[in-house]
Parts: C-alpha cells; structure tokens; sequence
C-alpha cells in the first residue's frame, strides 16, 4: 500500500514539475528526480511505519530520514537520465533545449524558420545575401 501511494505520489510530483517547465536534460531530470525521490520516500517510510505499529513521531522521523536518502538518489539518476535523453535527441544535455541553426541575411536580420530541404541546401552554399525577389 505504502509503495504504491508513494509512487503515484512520485509520478504526479514529476508531472507537476514538467507542467511548470522544469523537465528536461540534467538539471530538469535532477529536479524532478530529486522531488520525487523525496515525496515518495518520506510517504513511504512514514506510512511503513505506521503499519508497523510505531509511534506517529517516530514514523514521521524515519519518514524524514529515507526523504534525504530517496531525494539524493533520486536527483543523481534523474540528472543522468535527463542528460542522457537530451543527448540521444541532439539537444543540451544540460537544459534539454533544441538546438537551432540560426541563419542571418548580410544586414543581420534572421531568415525566417524554414524546413524545405532545398531552400536550406541553397542558403548554406549562398555567401551573400541580396534584397528582392530571390532574399530568404
């Protein structure tokens, strides 16, 4: 019972988390790992030792020492996860952001986000850039 509470607990913590941005890479992987690792530790532990019969004080201060524990795991491999997921999608492994090639006319300003193949093949061979017709 206890487990089970904990890990939905867990589950809906990193779900939180995500919704508010904070999901990707190391540090979104250690955040949510470490968040979660706490919750459905402290949850666990408390509820296990309620059911063994222990004082609620001492359920609650065993509850809080396997939270350190869990969180600190739970950050190390959810850090190694997130920082691993990134990197198998060509993202920052550190923020999980995409990386984006930005391409700029010759006066600076960006060329519009474009995904035709040829017009990106013919904008890495172009060296200058012209106003008109046939700018991107």
């Amino acid at each position: 019972m206890a487990g089970s509470t904990g890990g939905a607990v867990s589950t809906l913590t990193g779900m939180g988390l995500g919704k508010m941005g904070i999901k990707d890479g190391t540090f979104g992987g250690a955040i949510i790992g470490g968040a979660g690792g706490f919750v459905e530790g402290f949850l666990r532990e408390t509820l296990n030792s309620v059911y063994e019969g222990n004082s609620f004080g001492d359920a609650v201060d065993e509850g809080w020492s396997t939270a350190r524990s869990d969180a600190g795991w739970g950050a190390a491999l959810g850090a190694l996860y997130g920082g691993w997921d990134a990197y198998r999608q060509g993202n920052n492994i550190w923020t999980g952001q995409q990386k984006v090639d930005v391409y700029l006319r010759s006066d600076g300003r960006p060329v519009p986000d474009v995904h035709n193949d040829n017009i990106m093949e013919s904008m890495h061979n172009r060296t200058e850039w012209t106003e008109g017709e046939n700018s991107y």
